[in-house]
């Protein structure tokens, strides 16, 4: 509710014709962190597609396919969803090796960095810090 109170001022710089999608694969359920993502990059110009929590990986493999993001960030929190992460990213990097994929979320922390042998972009666990790496290698 908190979030939707910016909406309007979302649209008011200058676009950057760049997308994002943004989602929480497999069975993850907590969006948060890939909402605040989304939104995030909305406000800084980018084009953003929210698909939300509990994305099975073909559901985000159409989406990839119909919407050709320059940019695909998958959100995990909880250790149980990471199979679906890599899968997710393995199926990504595959079919569409030239969309940056990033990845994120609390349930990195504790994987002694794990994500280091998937084929990722950008690891990040800040969403700044994120937008920041996603403006150079997506320029």
């Amino acid at each position: 509710m908190a979030m939707s109170q910016m909406y309007d001022k979302l649209f008011d710089g200058e676009r950057k014709n760049k997308t994002i999608l943004s989602v929480c694969p497999g069975m993850e359920l907590h969006e948060m962190g890939a909402r605040i993502v989304a939104d995030l990059f909305e406000n800084h110009g980018w084009d953003s597609i929210f698909l939300g929590a509990a994305v099975p990986v073909d559901y985000i493999m159409e989406s990839v396919k119909e919407n050709q993001p320059d940019l695909i960030t998958l959100s995990v929190s909880m250790p149980q969803h990471l199979m679906d992460c890599e899968k997710a990213v393995r199926e990504i990097k595959k079919e569409f090796p030239n969309i940056k994929v990033a990845v994120g979320g609390k349930a990195f922390e504790s994987t002694n960095d794990i994500w280091k042998k998937w084929p990722v972009d950008i690891y990040s666990k800040d969403a700044r810090e994120l937008l920041e790496r996603a403006n150079k290698i997506c320029a």
